[in-house]
């Protein structure tokens, strides 16, 4: 996170959701969109969003964690233009946290995978440029 903090350029910030997951989104009633829902509301860098992108999706990450949270985040920052490095270091803290609090809920098995997946991306940082151009990387 220190690489996080000396990163942070407040020119940049955004309004951010906070929370901007699968289950915070409904579908429009023409069905060609989707709009976001329950908003936290922070201003902050887009990464942090993207972030919470990251933890989604733990059971497509449980054969190859690192290779596929790389995919992810690669595929997050085509969509952006996001620096990829500042979406990965967001999607770790993003999937720890979470993963605690399906460990307190009840939801173990989500849990531990999730925890697993982190464990498994530990291992990798930093793994983008900071040019931010993750095909150089892969």
């Amino acid at each position: 996170m220190q690489s996080r903090e000396e990163a942070l350029n407040p020119s940049e910030f955004v309004l951010l959701h906070g929370d901007a997951h699968g289950g915070n989104t409904l579908r429009t009633l023409s069905g060609d969109d989707y709009k976001f829902i329950d908003p936290d509301g922070i201003y902050y860098e887009k990464a942090y969003d993207l972030g919470v992108l990251m933890r989604e999706w733990v059971d497509e990450y449980t054969q190859q964690p690192l290779e596929k949270g790389k995919q992810r985040c690669e595929y997050l920052h085509a969509l952006t233009g996001v620096p990829a490095q500042a979406i990965w270091e967001w999607g770790y803290p993003q999937t720890v946290s979470t993963a605690f609090v399906f460990l307190k809920i009840g939801q173990e098995n989500t849990g531990r995978k999730m925890l697993h997946v982190t464990e498994c991306w530990s291992t990798a940082a930093p793994c983008f440029s900071q040019e931010t151009e993750p095909s150089e990387t892969s």
